[in-house]
C-alpha cells in the first residue's frame, strides 16, 4: 500500500500482491492456481493432511492438477475450487444430511 493510505471499514477487502493490492473479488482473465499449502491457509483447514483427506473423499468433485517443481509434483487447486471447499467446510454441508433436511422441510411444507 502507498504511504499515507489506510484501510477503513468502508474500503473493500484487498489482497496484498507483490506490486501493490487488488480487490478480493477481482475477476482474473485466467483462473489462478494455488498449491495445497497456500490453499490450506485460504480455506482455512486445520492441517495439510486434513486437506489431503478432504480432497481424497471428494475426488470425483475436484479434478487433480499437478505441476513439477524442483523434481517434485505439486497438486494445484483453482480459486473457484478453493471457494467451493471453503463453503463446504465452513457451512453445514453434508450431502446425506442435506438430503434428510430437505426431506423434512418438504414434509413440513407439504
Amino acid at each position: 500500500m502507498e504511504e499515507g493510505t489506510s484501510l477503513t471499514r468502508g474500503d473493500p477487502p484487498v489482497v496484498v500482491v507483490e506490486n501493490g493490492t487488488m480487490p478480493i473479488d477481482y475477476e482474473f482473465p485466467i483462473e489462478p492456481l494455488y498449491t495445497l499449502k497456500v490453499a490450506c491457509e485460504l480455506i482455512p483447514m486445520g492441517s495439510l493432511h486434513g486437506l489431503y483427506i478432504f480432497l481424497n473423499k471428494n475426488r470425483l468433485q475436484f479434478e487433480a492438477r499437478y505441476r513439477k517443481t524442483t523434481g517434485r509434483w505439486q497438486r494445484l487447486l483453482t480459486l473457484s475450487e478453493i471457494k467451493l471447499i471453503r463453503e463446504m467446510i465452513l457451512t453445514d454441508y453434508h450431502p446425506r444430511r442435506r438430503g434428510i433436511l430437505d426431506a423434512i422441510a418438504r414434509q413440513a411444507i407439504g
